[in-house]
């Protein structure tokens, strides 16, 4: 496609970057209700936010994840398809739904590292007399 980025298409049957691939049959069910426990957390997280750039980093991060759970209930694995690559280095091989979480980390962060208006209230100013 570009010269940094490949179609490969390929079935991740274990957890972030394939570990746990090789491990029983029943992982698939371990992962899947692992995710929907995480899944079900970001959405409590999400029926309270107060901010636009967190609620939207959260939706991602939950849809990403729910992408990813129906992969694993339809066909016991993820289907990764897309392969960045830089010379000899390949990063592994990923899915849109990688993408949104990713990106929606993303703005959790920055939203958790951008000053609220509480932050930015000004205390009173003290006067110090000279003498």
């Amino acid at each position: 496609m570009l010269p940094v980025l490949n179609l490969r298409l390929g079935f991740n049957t274990g957890a972030t970057f394939g570990m746990f691939r090789d491990s029983a049959g029943g992982t698939v069910w371990v992962l899947v209700a692992a995710s929907l426990v995480v899944v079900a957390l970001l959405g409590s997280w999400l029926w309270r936010s107060r901010s636009g750039a967190e609620a939207l980093g959260l939706g991602l991060v939950i849809s990403g994840a729910l992408g990813n759970i129906l992969d694993r209930l339809r066909q016991g694995a993820v289907t990764d398809f897309l392969d960045a690559h830089y010379g000899g280095w390949h990063w592994p091989t990923f899915n849109v739904a990688d993408i949104g979480i990713v990106c929606g980390v993303g703005l959790l962060l920055i939203s958790a590292l951008r000053p609220t208006a509480s932050d930015t209230q000004r205390l009173p100013e003290v006067k110090v007399r000279s003498s």
